[in-house]
């Protein structure tokens, strides 16, 4: 996990002290929950929770992230986030497809090394596709419900994200890399 707030950068990956527990264990399913603090230079700290959930006889899994101030001016709950974003990475990084969701079909491709695909929100009522994709249209005047997900697979699986009404709190993107 990583984020910006007021030009600081906050991640995970500094965090010598996480932990990660199983929440909930029986033969249908398991929930685990990694914790820790996001370490960055600014004078706000920031923890965080991650939970994951696998189901028996499913390839999926689904992460639900969750960022928490708990450090900083007791009465500042207003926090601009110049950027908020989760890194997964694929364990085969070979014969890669993506797929982004838009108003219409998704823009679909191989992905090469080093590319990238992306759909952002510009505006409440603007959007477009970058790098490998390419399109654009409305949010608000149509909101719809096709537009806000990312696919990357290979031959061995892949990874899919989604982010709910993803045209409002703008802007907002979900890029996909070659690498």
């Amino acid at each position: 996990l990583a984020m910006t707030v007021k030009g600081q950068r906050y991640t995970s990956a500094g965090d010598t002290a996480s932990t990660v527990t199983v929440e909930e264990k029986n033969p249908m399913r398991v929930a685990l929950l990694a914790t820790g603090k996001l370490a960055g230079s600014g004078p706000d700290g920031y923890s965080y929770e991650v939970r994951i959930h696998a189901c028996a006889g499913s390839s999926l899994v689904k992460v639900i992230p969750t960022i928490i101030k708990r450090f900083g001016k007791r009465r500042d709950i207003t926090q601009n986030f110049d950027d908020l974003s989760m890194g997964l990475k694929l364990a085969s990084a070979k014969d890669l497809t993506y797929a982004l969701g838009g108003e219409a079909a998704p823009a679909a491709g191989k992905l090469e090394a080093g590319k990238k695909a992306s759909v952002l929100v510009k505006t409440s009522d603007e959007w477009v596709f970058g790098g490998a994709a390419s399109g654009a249209g409305k949010c608000k005047s149509t909101k719809p419900l096709t537009l806000g997900w990312g696919d990357l697979a290979s031959a061995n699986g892949g990874v899919a994200v989604g982010v709910y009404r993803f045209w409002q709190v703008f802007p907002k993107s979900i890029e996909v890399s070659g690498d």
